[in-house]
């Protein structure tokens, strides 16, 4: 999926504010975009990969809009890494 210049800026927003809090907790991050453009389902699909040592998150959520399929992913995300965070606490 070909994104503008403000797109991929509003991509990389959303994902900033959902995932800086964590700071030096999270490593790489990669996002994959995607159209199935298939009828009567969600057509763009976003999955946001998170490496949280020593664990690897992957979320996908999809919608209609781009936009709203990247802030769902986003959050899932960030909710994913506050429990892996949660349970190396309790390990340690």
């Amino acid at each position: 999926m070909k994104l503008t210049a403000a797109q991929r800026s509003r991509v990389e927003l959303q994902l900033g504010l959902a995932l800086s809090r964590f700071g030096d907790h999270v490593g790489r991050v990669v996002g994959h975009l995607w159209d199935e453009g298939k009828r009567g389902a969600p057509d763009r699909r976003c999955r946001i990969e998170v490496d949280v040592l020593p664990t690897r998150i992957s979320v996908e959520e999809g919608d209609a809009d781009l936009t709203v399929a990247v802030r769902r992913a986003a959050t899932r995300a960030s909710r994913s890494i506050v429990r892996a965070l949660e349970r190396a606490r309790r390990i340690s």
